[in-house]
């Protein structure tokens, strides 16, 4: 049972690890801040990835959770709900807790690698995002089911590894893929349309 902690535990910093470098290869003018923290009234949180930009901020969490694989083979919908809340929900709510703590703010202080950073939020578009290791196809319908009931302030976008590189593949600066994050919170968020289950590239 250890060994196989610490290999999920393992298996998880490899992914922040991934994500971190992705983003940055493909986007290297932009600041990224990956496993810092932030406090507010309640406590410290930490978020796998902050990335910055003059006008804007994603803040992102990875799921590296092999659950999704297994998921169809699974037959009783409420055991497939309760494993899909295990794996997902407290990033759903880490997320969304993070939107509205840097949505309310001017300014927020973060700690990066132990060093404090403020970062200027005055005028900044917010975006969260969940990427997963695996495919979610199959399970972006649960996942949704999932968002509405924990009735979450903001919604996040759900990634999969795959489908983030495929938005790489077929934007050509920054400001594309600033487009397709703005075409999908909308989509999400402001026309409450959490119940598509399509492919992520071709949602908007």
């Amino acid at each position: 049972k250890d060994e196989k902690y610490k290999y999920f535990k393992v298996r998880g910093k490899n992914f922040e690890k991934l994500i971190f470098e992705s983003f940055r290869m493909r986007f290297e003018t932009l600041q990224y801040y990956p496993n810092a923290t932030y406090c507010d009234e309640n406590g410290q949180y930490e978020l796998d990835q902050i990335i910055v930009s003059d006008d804007w901020i994603i803040i992102i969490d990875e799921k590296s959770s092999s659950f999704v694989n297994n998921y169809t083979f699974i037959g009783n919908e409420n055991e497939k709900l309760l494993n899909l809340k295990r794996s997902f929900g407290k990033g759903f709510i880490s997320l969304s807790k993070a939107y509205k703590n840097f949505k309310s703010k001017n300014k927020i202080c973060i700690n990066c690698k132990n060093k404090l950073i403020n970062l200027n939020l005055e005028g900044k578009q917010i975006f969260i995002a969940m990427i997963t290791l695996n495919e979610i196809k199959s399970i972006s319908g649960s996942l949704s089911k999932i968002c509405k009931e924990q009735k979450l302030d903001h919604l996040p976008l759900l990634l999969s590894y795959s489908t983030l590189f495929e938005i790489f593949a077929n934007v050509k600066n920054i400001d594309e893929f600033l487009f397709y994050f703005k075409e999908r919170d909308e989509l999400i968020n402001k026309n409450k349309n959490i119940s598509f289950d399509v492919d992520e590239i071709d949602a908007y």
